[in-house]
């Protein structure tokens, strides 16, 4: 059975995208910039680009991480006092914690965002450990957050078992080699996941039953 489960944070764990879009939305516009809901979730829920790639779009001149941090900067002053939980999720880690799995988290999120994230939703005590934008050198869509995880887990990779909400998190999981279940958020959920994705409502459908098949069963890196 799966040792290692590692976990997206916004969308998957947590309802939070909308607050990364107004942060996101707020910064931009400083650089002169407006950021339609459609284009966010294109350039960073999809493709995981981000502000560097939508500068050059735009043809906008400017130094991308200073923005990456006002969008921080605004993203941490608007947390609310306690964040929503997706549906499901405390009680499948409260499960996985009993049954002695490990969890991570591996986020496009900044590190310090992912600490007040966990600390508001109250689940902190269930994870190992959290990496982030700042953990690694390449971010989804590439696979080194999860292989930065797996390393730390001292897990294998069919071992191993990553819940992902959009195309961008589950690229880097095929490319990590980890199979992957994806549970749409309202911004992902009109995304092309491909046909031979396991994808499932909320974690409230994730079962043992549903867990030992995706175990035994073969799985095709899309």
């Amino acid at each position: 059975m799966f040792k290692t489960y590692i976990f997206d944070l916004d969308g998957t764990l947590v309802d939070t995208e909308e607050l990364h879009y107004q942060a996101y939305k707020k910064a931009l516009s400083e650089a002169g910039l407006t950021l339609p809901r459609s284009d966010f979730i294109q350039y960073w829920l999809n493709e995981g680009k981000g502000i560097a790639k939508y500068f050059k779009i735009n043809n906008i001149n400017e130094e991308a991480q200073k923005y990456r941090l006002l969008k921080e900067k605004y993203f941490l002053e608007n947390l609310p006092g306690k964040i929503k939980l997706m549906p499901g999720i405390l009680s499948f880690l409260k499960s996985s914690l009993k049954n002695k799995k490990k969890c991570y988290v591996a986020s496009g999120s900044r590190l310090s965002e992912i600490k007040e994230i966990l600390k508001k939703a109250e689940i902190s005590e269930y994870f190992e450990d959290y990496f982030g934008l700042d953990s690694v050198e390449k971010s989804k869509p590439a696979p080194d957050m999860f292989l930065l995880a797996l390393k730390k887990a001292d897990s294998e990779n069919d071992e191993s078992l990553i819940f992902e909400n959009s195309l961008n998190g589950l690229l880097a999981a095929n490319e990590a080699k980890v199979k992957c279940v994806v549970i749409p958020s309202e911004m992902t959920r009109n995304m092309n996941f491909g046909q031979f994705v396991k994808i499932v409502d909320n974690f409230e459908n994730i079962t043992e039953n549903f867990l030992n098949k995706i175990y035994f069963e073969p799985y095709e890196y899309q």
